[in-house]
């Protein structure tokens, strides 16, 4: 990993672990360029999300691309593992993922969806 890939990503595992409850371990391996970096949309769900949503958004990104991080719907800008916007092109910014580039990757797209969740609650999924 990068060192400026690897202090973007301290960077946003230090902002979520002061603001969320989610499991320390999972952000200390991100932050570390760990080979447990998940690679699909269900895994960075579980290291992510906290357990008691985890069900959910699991459901939610089976619903919405299948568990695959390269999903894209035709007729709209929706990408990524949980179908995100261009209009959240600006959270993505916010916790220093790019939407051009990092869209498709699961842990950003994830990170991204974890945000707008607790902005919007499930609202942006129902």
């Amino acid at each position: 990993m990068k060192p400026s890939r690897r202090l973007l990503a301290f960077a946003v595992s230090a902002l979520m672990l002061a603001t969320t409850a989610c499991a320390p371990s999972a952000f200390w391996m991100f932050a570390n360029g760990g080979s447990a970096r998940p690679h699909d949309c269900n895994s960075a769900v579980s290291r992510v999300w906290p357990g008691s949503l985890q069900g959910k958004a699991k459901r939610i990104v089976w619903r919405e691309s299948r568990n695959r991080a390269t999903a894209q719907n035709r007729r709209s800008s929706a990408a990524g593992c949980f179908q995100l916007l261009s209009m959240h092109s600006r959270r993505f910014t916010k916790l220093g993922f790019s939407w051009r580039t990092d869209r498709y990757d699961p842990v950003a797209n994830t990170l991204v969806a974890y945000d707008l969740y607790r902005d919007a609650g499930w609202s942006p999924w129902a």
